[in-house]
């Protein structure tokens, strides 16, 4: 089995295919971030804000060193974009703290009008928040005005509040 000399084809120049190589070989890796901020750069790409200078750089990077290296030139022509890693930093998700009643009937209508279990859980949800939001202003006044408060009514609010939170903690498991 011949390996097929690299030279005999034309490999058209790709930024995140020579990126790729940067960052996966050490010394290319070390030189260039002597230079520029490997993330950074990546980032430019990915927003195609890459300025002239670092993008002249690359492809120095790629005619001098890159076709002229047996395997670097092997292991560029070898990569394609399906294989190459995204070249944006993946952030995790930010999600609402709260969905309120409002947004989730805004949710419902946006399905068509079609209230899913999942829109039902989020607007009991909601209905649980408010009433412990009532209780919770209950209890604070209770502390601060100095308000007695019938002992029966207590335990039932200690009850409740245990039998909810084991409920749910079984309720939302992963």
């Amino acid at each position: 089995m011949t390996m097929k000399s690299v030279t005999e084809t034309t490999i058209e120049f790709d930024v995140n295919k020579v990126l790729f190589i940067i960052e996966s070989n050490e010394s290319l890796k070390k030189s260039f971030s002597d230079s520029y901020d490997l993330t950074t750069v990546k980032s430019m790409v990915s927003s195609d804000s890459l300025p002239d200078n670092v993008l002249e750089s690359l492809k120095s990077i790629y005619e001098l060193i890159i076709l002229n290296d047996d395997l670097l030139s092997v292991a560029y022509a070898n990569l394609s974009n399906d294989n190459l890693p995204p070249t944006k930093p993946t952030k995790k998700p930010k999600y609402k703290k709260w969905l309120g009643k409002k947004a989730v009937l805004e949710l419902i209508a946006e399905n068509g009008g079609v209230k899913t279990e999942l829109h039902s859980a989020l607007l009991a949800h909601n209905d649980m928040k408010n009433t412990w939001l009532r209780a919770n202003r209950f209890l604070i006044k209770a502390q601060t005005d100095g308000i007695d408060v019938d002992s029966k009514k207590l335990r039932e609010i200690i009850a409740l509040s245990k039998t909810f939170k084991k409920q749910m903690d079984s309720a939302i498991k992963k």
